[in-house]
């Protein structure tokens, strides 16, 4: 029969048929109809259905955010007669159940009934022995049949968002399991037979109520990414080292106040994230992870860093922000395979000249701390992209940061500059720059050389115009010369009718005050660098300012009148 101009037997077209009336608005509009055939691989996100020789072979009943049909209920008691299915996808219904007739999908591979309702698995499930993937997640199931064990093709199963309290022990049957999440359950203990899961790469079992792992998990060799995030953790396996495939843990939000001994024996770690804990120190041991490249030990109560840390050669990136650091640790500097590097949010108050060593790093975070000096040997930072170092005291930049000519982000918001070495025209990538908040009162020449300057937060400082002139005068012309600096520099088109339309609307400003003598040097400084940048007369700028504002043109520049 032909069913959406193509041939189909009778059977799959019912089901298709009574899919699509469940799915109408109404009856009577047949516009509403939702399960379309589709010739391209985006089936699986839109709602329809796929053929392949004569059968229906992929299936997706995804209603994300449409509107114009009613949300499944059930699927249809036939839904077996689609013998040919491989891709079952069915996302946002309202489903509490399946039939037991899914069970004779035996081509069946893929299998997603995720956001739904469901509540319950028929034991027939265990006729799906082509299944590949099973994703369960964001229900309400709160057990699992018996009849899983025999999935003996299974590689993937996704039980995230649901309300299972314990796993069946025979999950530990499916022996070619390779992906098992079980994320935001309310497990309090796993069976110790998921050590028999010998293909087993990935187990997430973050966001639960754990508090031991068992030691049988330890026979799972293939294991290589493990999450146990969100639980209280208060015992852990000792025979670690037999995960020789081991690559990342995860013991984020664990209450932990020490680290298991047996961690430091996973003898191939690559990646170990500690975030969120109540350690206060570094253990020695951490030398023994020399495999490591990735260590997170931000927002814990650290005080101090183990020199043993200096064995850890192939360390890329150190997250060590939020914590009780007081100096930079000159071990830091023996790790010269670092590319970034969080130090934000401590009390360290001195950088050491060995931070040149680390002439790999790309990012740098120092933000939020007490330093008042930058040292020169910073200027060996060749590969650095990103530097933060906000929030702290500096009050002068070194000459020689003009060498980090790799810089593309720069945030030195909130310190005490009031200055910037002439070098700093130097960093000619400078794409990001926040300067805000320091003590500079004008903007220093050097920026007209800044080429690639696309963001910029300058915030020039008042704090010299403040004698002999009212409060709300200073405002307005801070706003004013401001606007007129940052936009020159960034707009790069000269577009006067813009920038004047962009000052009154964001400021409402019609008046400023031009007779102080410090004011009209800053219009002129502004002035001028606007016209070395654009390489064109001011004459059209202030036509219109002198129309838009009460200014009158003065040899110099403006002279505004009140």
């Amino acid at each position: 029969m032909q069913y959406q101009g193509v041939e189909l037997p009778e059977k799959e077209i019912e089901v298709i048929k009574k899919i699509n009336d469940d799915l109408r608005k109404a009856p009577e509009d047949p516009d509403r109809i939702s399960l379309k055939r589709r010739w391209n691989s985006n089936y699986s996100f839109r709602p329809g259905f796929f053929v392949e020789s004569g059968h229906v072979t992929k299936l997706s009943i995804h209603l994300g955010a449409i509107h114009s049909v009613n949300p499944l209920e059930r699927l249809p008691e036939n839904i077996g007669a689609l013998t040919h299915l491989e891709f079952l996808n069915i996302f946002n219904n309202p489903i509490s159940s399946l039939p037991s007739t899914i069970g004779e999908l035996k081509r069946l591979r893929i299998l997603k009934v995720w956001k739904c309702k469901l509540g319950h698995l028929p034991d027939e499930l265990d006729g799906l022995k082509s299944l590949v993937e099973l994703d369960l997640s964001d229900n309400v199931l709160s057990a699992l049949p018996q009849s899983l064990e025999f999935l003996e093709n299974l590689r993937r199963l996704y039980l995230d968002r649901n309300n299972l309290r314990e796993i069946p022990r025979k999950v530990g049957a499916l022996s070619r399991l390779e992906h098992l999440s079980l994320t935001y359950n309310d497990l309090k203990q796993i069976p110790g037979s998921l050590g028999n899961l010998a293909e087993l790469k990935s187990l997430n079992l973050s966001k639960n109520r754990l508090k031991a792992i068992p030691e049988q998990l330890t026979r799972a060799r293939s294991l290589e990414n493990f999450d146990l995030e969100g639980n209280s953790l208060r015992s852990f396996p000792i025979s670690t080292h037999r995960w020789t495939s081991l690559q990342t843990l995860n013991l984020k939000t664990c209450d932990l106040t020490e680290i298991p001994a047996s961690v430091f024996d996973i003898p191939n770690l690559e990646r170990f994230d500690l975030q969120n804990n109540e350690l206060s120190s570094i253990a020695d041991e951490f030398g023994n992870l020399t495999y490591l490249k990735t260590l997170k030990l931000d927002d814990n109560r650290i005080h101090g860093l183990s020199e043993r840390l200096s064995a850890l050669k192939r360390l890329q990136t150190l997250d060590l922000r939020n914590n009780r650091l007081t100096q930079f640790s000159p071990v830091i500097c023996t790790l010269t395979s670092l590319r970034s590097l969080y130090l934000s949010g401590n009390e360290i108050s001195f950088l050491p000249p060995c931070i040149g060593n680390l002439r790999n790093l790309r990012a740098l975070n120092l933000s939020y701390n007490r330093l008042t000096e930058i040292p020169p040997e910073i200027s060996a930072l060749g590969a650095l992209f990103e530097f933060s170092c906000s929030d702290n005291q500096l009050q002068f930049l070194p000459p020689e940061f003009g060498n980090l000519e790799s810089l593309n982000i720069l945030n030195l918001n909130n310190n005490k500059l009031q200055s910037v070495p002439l070098e700093f025209g130097n960093l000619k990538n400078l794409k990001i720059l926040n300067i805000s908040n320091n003590y500079i009162a004008f903007p220093p020449e050097c920026f007209a050389d800044l080429k690639s300057l696309e963001i910029a937060n300058v915030d020039l400082s008042m704090y010299r115009l403040r004698e002999n002139l009212d409060p709300d005068i200073i405002r307005d012309s801070r706003r004013f010369i401001e606007d007129l600096w940052a936009y020159c520099i960034k707009l790069r088109q000269w577009d006067p009718n813009r920038l004047v339309q962009r000052i009154q609307r964001d400021e409402g400003l019609t008046h400023i005050d031009r007779e102080h003598p410090q004011l009209g040097m800053y219009v002129d400084f502004v002035l001028e660098k606007c016209r070395s940048l654009n390489n064109q007369t001011l004459s059209e700028f202030k036509a219109l300012i002198s129309e838009r504002f009460s200014l009158q043109v003065g040899e110099r520049g403006f002279k505004i009148l009140l």
